[in-house]
Formats: C-alpha cells, sequence, structure tokens
C-alpha cells in the first residue's frame, strides 16, 4: 500500500473532521449491532453473529474489549480473541439461565471497557467457585467426601483471623 501524505493544513482539518464524524457513526452502529446479537444470541443459542461482528472490526479496534463486553453481557458466553476468534457455550450453565444483560451493555459500550483488576472475592463466590470445582472432580471420579471436607478445612484457613463475620458466615455455610 503506497499512502499519500497531505500536506495541504486545511486538508488535513477536513480529513480529522471526518474521521471524527465517521468514528462517531461507526461506534453507534457497532454498538447497536453487538447489542442485537448479544439478545440475538442469548434467545436463539447462536453465537455465530458475535465471532462475525468481532471479524468485521477493523485491525485498529480493539477485539478484547469486544470479547469482554460479550463475556460480562451474555450469561454463559465465553469469548476469546487471544488467539483468532474463539466463541463458545459454558458447557455448566444450563440454556435456561442463558441471558443478555441488555441495560449494562447500553450503559457501558464494548469500547469503554477496561481491563479491571479482578473483584475482590466475596464468601458467595468463593464458595460457588468451590462447589464448582469439587463437582467437576466428583464427577470425573477424583474426590471422595473425606478429601472435599479436608478442602473445605483448607478454605476456612484462608479467612482472616481478624474477620470474626466472614469466619462465621463460612463456618455457617459448612
Amino acid at each position: 500500500m503506497t499512502t499519500t501524505i497531505i500536506t495541504d493544513a486545511a486538508k488535513i482539518d477536513t480529513l480529522v473532521a471526518d474521521l471524527k464524524t465517521r468514528g462517531a457513526s461507526w461506534q453507534r452502529d457497532a454498538h447497536i449491532a453487538a447489542m442485537s446479537i448479544g439478545q440475538f444470541t442469548a434467545l436463539n443459542g447462536d453465537w455465530s453473529k458475535v465471532a462475525a461482528l468481532a471479524d468485521a472490526f477493523p485491525k485498529s479496534i480493539n477485539r478484547q474489549k469486544l470479547a469482554d463486553w460479550f463475556n460480562a453481557n451474555v450469561n454463559g458466553l465465553k469469548m476469546s480473541v487471544k488467539q483468532g476468534i474463539k466463541v463458545e457455550w459454558d458447557k455448566d450453565i444450563p440454556f435456561t439461565d442463558r441471558a443478555f444483560d441488555q441495560a449494562n451493555g447500553d450503559a457501558t459500550p464494548f469500547w469503554d471497557m477496561t481491563n479491571k483488576p479482578a473483584a475482590e472475592a466475596t464468601l458467595a463466590t468463593v464458595l460457588a467457585s468451590f462447589e464448582k470445582a469439587l463437582g467437576k472432580l466428583e464427577k470425573n471420579g477424583g474426590i471422595d467426601l473425606g478429601t472435599a471436607q479436608s478442602m473445605l478445612t483448607a478454605v476456612k484457613n484462608l479467612v482472616p483471623v481478624t474477620n470474626g463475620q466472614l469466619a462465621t458466615e463460612i463456618s455457617k455455610a459448612a
């Protein structure tokens, strides 16, 4: 590709103004497409349009933000763009639990997604993750009740002693 360099200041200003206008309309259209595809995917289970949208993005657009947006707003969808575009359903989430969070998706367009640090784990998320891991291990025949109890004890021991409320909640949950 041979790029023509513009040297006239007025033409450069016009080009920048055109890019701004096209950029705003492109973002609007891409957001409408993402919202529509999110709803369609959750209702129909067909994620092919998610992959098609990511593939349609110009190379200059951060596709990871789009993947993060879909992962955050379509319950059960797993999208990755690290080694090509890959989209699939989380097999552990039943079809009936798949849903599109339209309010959140509209409030935070994909271009505003940030690589935020992981949220601090709450008791509920720790126990849910623990329970899911135990279920997978048990399903594969790799765990018995004694091992599960040992693992739960280990999780309890991770709780800071100074946080009596959290320790009490874990004890109640066990």
